[in-house]
């Protein structure tokens, strides 16, 4: 594959050069047109032989070829919509594919030419198709994560006021946060294959939008105790990971996975009155402070659990 057959006019086909391929694409209101330019891919002469089926009696072969790691690089122009979105751009792009199949059947008999060889050779490439993110609401609505109970907890704190002190104290809980089953890719992704060390990385950037917090709070201070709801909502919540996987270990390990950004928080309580003074501000403040750290590391539990069954199946 690497060097071809000259005698026979079968070129080299590692690396495969594949020129220009044409892009158009009419599905709904999808509508893109462009094309690849100086396509070329890697890694066609790396195949391993998976399984050779000889039927003798129907001189036919059944044979299966797997194919570790493609790289397939170019230079790429497309225009056009999605729905109501613009989609436009050109530039180089990249792809590394991985464990692509390669099957097919061969049938031997008389050729054209009156030869006994290979009259019909049949092929098909099958690459494994993984919707991660389908998998993973898929997996957050079959197990009952959304909504997730949050945790509860209490604490007392003591101010003072006039030179009085005062005691108090703060229960949360429980909660309920909505949103997950909403996880999407938030950013672009990274997949490299450091051949050296056998190591594959995966960067990428999740996302979540429309979170939803419902608490139950109680607060206990002096002419001031009160059974408070708190609903808030997040506009977008964004965690950012990296992997650092090893081919000849068995366990997939992060770099990083944690939430870098969080939306604003709108919020409304119900259940204290009139209360719009600087205690209660301040209280409420605190608590919405420590609602978002909440938040946070309830989503990066689940999320980075998720994205690390997503790589171990994959």
């Amino acid at each position: 594959m690497v060097d071809g057959w000259p005698d026979l006019g079968v070129p080299p086909l590692d690396p495969l050069d594949l020129g220009t391929v044409n892009i158009d694409i009419n599905s709904g209101s999808n509508r893109v047109k462009g094309s690849l330019s100086d396509v070329r891919v890697l890694g066609l002469s790396s195949f391993n032989i998976d399984k050779v089926h000889s039927q003798l009696l129907t001189l036919k072969v059944d044979m299966e070829l797997g194919i570790p790691l493609l790289e397939i690089n170019g230079t790429y122009s497309i225009t056009g919509n999605a729905g109501i979105l613009p989609v436009y751009g050109d530039g180089n792009f990249r792809m590394d594919a991985y464990n692509f199949t390669l099957k097919g059947m061969i049938d031997l008999g008389t050729t054209e030419e009156g030869y006994f060889g290979v009259a019909v050779l049949d092929l098909d490439v099958a690459t494994p198709h993984i919707e991660v993110f389908a998998n993973m609401r898929l997996s957050i609505i079959e197990n009952g994560l959304d909504p997730i109970a949050l945790p509860k907890d209490s604490d007392n704190f003591t101010i003072t006021l006039f030179n009085q002190t005062l005691t108090g104290g703060v229960t949360a809980g429980p909660g309920k946060l909505a949103g997950l089953s909403t996880v999407h890719r938030a950013g672009n992704m990274l997949l490299l294959y450091v051949g050296e060390q056998d190591e594959v990385v995966w960067q990428g950037e999740v996302g979540l939008i429309d979170l939803q917090v419902d608490y139950r709070m109680g607060l206990s201070l002096p002419l001031l105790g009160k059974d408070l709801s708190l609903s808030a909502k997040m506009s977008f919540l964004h965690l950012s990971f990296e992997t650092d996987v090893f081919l000849h270990q068995s366990d997939i390990t992060f770099a990083y996975c944690n939430v870098t950004e969080m939306g604003p928080v709108h919020f409304k309580e119900t259940g204290t009155g009139p209360l719009d003074t600087s205690l209660y501000n301040l209280v409420i403040n605190v608590l919405l402070g420590e609602l978002q750290g909440v938040v946070a590391t309830t989503v990066q539990e689940v999320l980075c659990a998720l994205l690390e069954g997503a790589f171990a199946s994959g």
